[in-house]
């Protein structure tokens, strides 16, 4: 079991198969830990051991394997927050590039990933105005049939793929007014699906990423569900921050806790993928293969950084660069992470005194969860990001 993610995370793993073994694998689990440190993986994964009709063997061929490792079957549910734009478009574009066998499996799977959010059971509490991105999402799955029956050595065809790929996702992202947080309509539509009698009382599935951003009506009404699960329906919880879940919630999952990737573990899980540079992390990878470049980006937090330790602020020139180079929510939030860490390295070497690090740090976390919550444009919060880091070097 688990043999792909054992190399990357050997305890977790080890853990993981006892449970499984045992018989007593939890309805209800939290997988915590940085990102992209295969906890949507190792999620995947799980319910496909779980569903399968013998005995999770990584090799299995059951029909219910066959169905999990494709995102066939309409037993598994996947809220996941993340920004899935980088991921997309570096999976089209490393397919156009290789097109291979595994290339189009991690774009279909990928992509399938993100569709789940346009679940069958999330339709019918979808206000009027979602019903488009339902539909182009939709349209975008219809595309992934044609991806099937493609010549792996076609480069022509494989071009025009991601041609109308790209124009199909371009359409979902214009119509889909996507929650950034899990929504109480959302947990109670959830909660109906899981109660629905399934066809050959198969075991349902359902993957929240990012739960830990939801607001108080949702947690409690999630916290209702997790109290008591029904029969046959697991719940895989994913965090960055489980510190910031309820400590209710907490006290209802069993949790397992991921280990960062770095180094040699980035480079083995992107050989596959050959990229044209050694990149050190995930981010930067997803980040290039959606055209946006991770060294402006970190350069743009050491200016920001350097300015406003100095008493000083950007220009509005420079601001409105800053919010042009953040073109997507992935980059917006390693742009941030990037200027976290500065700060904590600014501290560590005695620049700024502890409590000064503290509050600069609480300033740019709390701005990058207001903009989650209340999905703010990415140009309002680089303005008033500026702005508060300004005041603060005032002090």
């Amino acid at each position: 079991m688990y043999q792909a993610i054992r190399p990357y995370q050997p305890h977790l793993c080890d853990v993981l198969e006892g449970d499984m073994r045992s018989g007593k694998f939890p309805q209800a689990v939290l997988f915590g830990g940085p990102r992209y440190s295969l906890k949507m993986t190792t999620a995947l994964e799980t319910v496909r051991i779980l569903s399968c009709q013998k005995e999770g063997a990584d090799d299995c061929q059951c029909p219910s394997c066959r169905a999990s490792r494709l995102l066939e079957d309409n037993n598994l549910l996947v809220l996941s927050q993340r920004d899935q734009a980088s991921i997309l478009r570096t999976s089209v574009g490393v397919y156009r590039r290789l097109r291979t066998l595994t290339s189009r499996e991690q774009l279909v799977r990928a992509t399938r990933i993100a569709l789940l959010y346009y679940h069958g059971a999330l339709l019918k509490t979808a206000a009027s105005s979602q019903k488009a991105a339902f539909a182009a999402a939709g349209a975008l799955n219809d595309l992934l049939l044609t991806l099937r029956n493609a010549d792996e050595d076609d480069e022509k065809g494989a071009l025009k793929f991601e041609k109308e790929y790209l124009d199909a996702l371009k359409k979902l992202e214009l119509v889909e007014r996507k929650d950034t947080t899990l929504s109480i309509d959302q947990v109670r539509a959830i909660d109906d699906w899981t109660h629905q009698t399934t066809v050959g009382g198969k075991r349902q599935f359902v993957i929240l990423e990012g739960v830990e951003e939801a607001n108080v009506s949702a947690r409690n009404s999630l916290l209702k569900i997790l109290e008591e699960p029904p029969k046959d329906v697991y719940f895989i919880l994913i965090s960055t921050h489980p510190e910031r879940l309820l400590a209710t919630i907490l006290s209802r999952v069993r949790k397992y806790r991921f280990s960062p990737l770095e180094g040699d573990s980035v480079k083995r899980l992107l050989a596959s993928s050959y990229p044209d540079k050694p990149y050190t992390s995930f981010e930067e990878f997803f980040l290039a293969g959606s055209g946006s470049d991770s060294t402006a980006l970190k350069d743009w937090a050491g200016r920001l950084a350097m300015v406003s330790l100095q008493g000083g602020s950007l220009e509005s020139g420079e601001v409105a660069q800053l919010a042009g180079e953040c073109t997507s929510q992935s980059a917006l939030e390693f742009f941030l992470q990037s200027l976290l860490e500065i700060f904590e390295r600014d501290f560590l070497d005695g620049r700024i005194p502890l409590a000064k690090a503290r509050r600069l740090s609480s300033l740019v976390s709390s701005l990058e969860s207001a903009a989650v919550l209340y999905n703010q444009d990415r140009r309002l919060l680089i303005q008033n990001l500026c702005l508060k880091l300004w005041e603060e070097g005032k002090v």
